[in-house]
């Protein structure tokens, strides 16, 4: 099951997992717990970043725009610098100069990872204002014989700027709905992965530009891929404790022949895979914030935990015994037919 394409989701699904939590501010921090904080090592940088974002607060761009430029030409800190470029851009936008301000959030957008909140809304701003030339995004055309639409507020005001970020995510949320349909379909464990994995990341990063996003699309996916991973996983977890049945009574005879044990080692591959495949389902389904508190969703996360564990279970059950059977003289009557117990004081007779 560990194909090239499975290790590819499960890398996506990890990176995801991280930029989940990569934006949160105080995540695993030792902040000091004394009334007074101690000065910080960059506290001169944070001064003169305060006065950048005072020049921007009282509508001076242009002053933002240099006290900023001249700001990343010698800070040190990457989060303050990074914040002096998002001053830089959304001056920019301010001023209405469009294709400067679209280039100055791509360089924004690069200050981050890939995949993580900042990398994700500054890419979309970047987007929006590629598709804007004249700074109204989405504006449908007149039709003929009538008046041109009023085009509304311009990409200046946040306002415009939230309306766009929530239009652009609701569109690639309705593509991403023919993508739940594919999970139905899956055949495997793995491709249930597969197809499984990509919608949720990118619903969380849909959430991101859209913090309104209904949850419906969300618990589409996650029922989708909750129920498929259940038809699949069921059945094979049934098998596996057939196959166990089987072993144990292989080894109470001592009959456990060399076949048994490349079966019972390929079925510990088997539980393996699977439960990992359950363990990358129940992440992905954490990363879908429109499914907390959802009855059914906690359920079916719960299901695939309790298959998760079975299949682990399962898996430190696939234990060959040490060749030459349990009681180290055992032989392997498969491959040796003609091997027969001969009886006598010294146990099996020699050939």
């Amino acid at each position: 099951m560990q194909t090239g394409r499975f290790m590819s989701a499960l890398v996506l699904l990890a990176g995801a997992l991280w930029a989940h939590g990569a934006d949160a501010p105080g995540l695993g921090s030792d902040a000091p717990t004394e009334t007074t904080a101690p000065v910080p090592e960059n506290a001169e940088e944070q001064q003169r970043l305060a006065e950048i974002e005072s020049a921007y607060a009282a509508a001076d761009y242009d002053k933002a725009i240099e006290t900023a430029k001249t700001f990343l030409r010698t800070a040190k800190d990457d989060t303050l610098r990074a914040e002096a470029a998002r001053v830089v851009a959304d001056s920019l936008r301010k001023k209405k100069d469009w294709q400067r301000a679209c280039l100055a959030y791509i360089m924004l957008r690069d200050r981050f990872a890939k995949g993580t909140d900042g990398y994700v809304r500054y890419q979309a701003m970047a987007d929006i204002l590629r598709a804007s030339p004249m700074g109204v995004y989405g504006q449908a055309p007149a039709e003929e014989g009538q008046a041109k639409p009023d085009p509304g507020p311009t990409l200046d005001a946040d306002t415009a700027v939230a309306a766009a970020m929530s239009r652009l995510a609701a569109t690639r949320a309705e593509k991403v709905k023919f993508r739940i349909t594919l999970i139905k379909g899956a055949r495997t464990a793995e491709e249930v992965i597969q197809r499984f994995t990509p919608v949720a990341v990118e619903l969380r990063q849909l959430r991101v530009l859209w913090p309104e996003m209904p949850p419906d699309i969300e618990r589409e996916a996650v029922q989708a891929a909750g129920m498929r991973m259940a038809q699949i996983s069921n059945p094979i977890a049934g098998s596996l404790k057939s196959k166990q049945a089987t072993f144990e009574t292989a080894k109470k005879a001592n009959r456990f022949t060399i076949g048994l044990r490349k079966e019972m080692l390929r079925c510990q591959g088997v539980s393996n895979d699977m439960a990992k495949a359950e363990e990358s389902l129940t992440a992905g389904m954490d990363l879908l914030a429109g499914t907390a508190g959802w009855p059914e969703g906690d359920q079916l996360k719960s299901d695939s935990t309790a298959r998760r564990q079975a299949f682990e279970a399962l898996a430190k059950a696939f234990v060959p015994p040490p060749l030459g059977g349990s009681s180290g003289g055992g032989r392997d009557t498969w491959r040796d037919p003609g091997w027969r117990d001969r009886g006598g004081m010294g146990g099996p007779g020699m050939l």
